[in-house]
């Protein structure tokens, strides 16, 4: 009975494959429904219509027939069409997601969840506001959406509590290169409900079921910012989640530097992402920066990865004074191997008159650095802050090591 109800509810919610209409399909393909024998049908030469066709033709033949879809089991032709069946859906799990909508109560619109992908990344576009998934997120997100297997939910219309008004929820989702579909159902005691609220609240609260086996190192892949390059620091703070803001030590100097986590991997020494011996750890949270008294704290200007080199750019406020560093791992040229840094400073007396030129005011630093990032981020950020420095006559010192 259940798989017969399954093979309703699919033939419901997929008329393209046109299972209803079995006899003319059947026709298409070459058989005459009144004298077939499923028997001596070749299964690997069916594609999925033809081999959804056939299985509808053995449950409506038991409808007339009772005892042929029983026969068809034992024999195992039945065990044959769906195992075929399944080789032919895994070839096609290629298949990229477009968008999901979830509304909690189509009623009254009270919430709407809308999650797109992009990429490898799943934006959580939900109302007016939405925010960039991290890898992490994303692909325990695809996961939890995958085995909800929805193409397999019925559009219900079966009212819960008769007498009561329940609250109705609707999904869509769409992939790539198809039209999307819809399903609904209701609130109250639906395990349905229960897995799509488990769903959503993923773009918000990852956990990280893994455990940690002796002698596994907490790896971190952090970005300076969104997008950038993925750099990987150590850790012995199990509390670190993924989206949570850390602090860094960078270069030679050991600058410390505000990060966001990206992905957080436990892992043995010879499946390590970087060498352990050369990899730095993570400071601290930068929500506890204020307990370690770091007052100066820097914003990425750009970051870039070339073939044998690396680049990042940093500018921060220092005692008073704007400083900016450009690091570069790695070769630049062909005759050239190494770390490389160039610094830019500003005094402060050019640091206040720079800060009134870009904010009114001398002395809010903060409003200061994030509105120069505003201004000069990107690979072009040198030539725009020379000419500015040169259109407002202020003064800057070089140097490199």
């Amino acid at each position: 009975n259940d798989f017969i109800k399954e093979m309703y509810q699919f033939a419901e919610t997929h008329p393209e494959y046109k299972m209803f209409l079995y006899r003319e399909v059947l026709e298409q393909m070459g058989f005459n429904p009144n004298k077939l024998r499923v028997e001596d049908v070749g299964v690997e030469d069916l594609d999925e219509q033809g081999t959804l066709v056939l299985l509808e033709y053995i449950m409506r033949a038991d409808h007339f027939c009772e005892g042929v879809l029983h026969e068809y089991i034992r024999n195992g032709k039945v065990n044959e069409l769906l195992k075929h069946l399944h080789e032919l859906d895994g070839k096609g799990r290629d298949r990229k997601l477009a968008e999901i909508i979830l509304m909690e109560d189509i009623t009254t619109d009270y919430f709407t969840f809308h999650f797109i992908a992009s990429g490898k990344k799943i934006i959580n576009h939900t109302h007016e506001w939405y925010r960039t998934l991290s890898v992490f997120e994303s692909r325990k997100f695809l996961e939890k959406w995958e085995n909800l297997q929805t193409d397999h939910w019925r559009y219900s219309q079966e009212l819960p509590c008769p007498g009561r008004k329940p609250t109705q929820w609707l999904l869509y989702s769409r992939y790539e290169g198809s039209r999307g579909w819809a399903v609904t159902g209701y609130k109250e005691g639906s395990e349905k409900w229960k897995e799509l609220a488990n769903l959503v609240g993923l773009a918000e609260h990852i956990e990280r079921n893994e455990v940690r086996n002796p002698g596994e190192f907490i790896f971190c892949g952090i970005e300076f910012y969104e997008g950038g390059n993925r750099y990987h620091y150590l850790t012995e703070d199990e509390s670190i989640r993924v989206g949570d803001e850390v602090i860094v030590p960078v270069g030679k100097e050991n600058q410390e530097k505000i990060a966001i986590v990206e992905e957080i991997g436990y892992y043995r020494p010879d499946e390590a992402p970087f060498p352990v011996e050369k990899t730095k750890y993570i400071l601290s949270k930068a929500t506890e920066a204020k307990d370690r008294n770091i007052s100066e704290i820097s914003m990425t200007l750009y970051s870039d990865y070339f073939e044998n080199s690396s680049k990042v750019v940093w500018a921060g406020v220092r005692e008073g004074c704007l400083e900016i560093e450009e690091q570069v791992l790695g070769s630049c040229l062909p005759y050239d191997d190494g770390e490389h840094e160039m610094f830019h400073r500003f005094d402060e007396n050019e640091t206040r008159r720079f800060s009134e030129l870009l904010t009114g005011q001398s002395d809010d630093f903060d409003i200061f650095l994030k509105r120069f990032v505003q201004k000069f981020k990107g690979p072009y950020w040198n030539d725009e802050l020379r000419y500015f420095c040169k259109l407002n006559c202020l003064k800057v010192t070089m140097f490199g090591c």
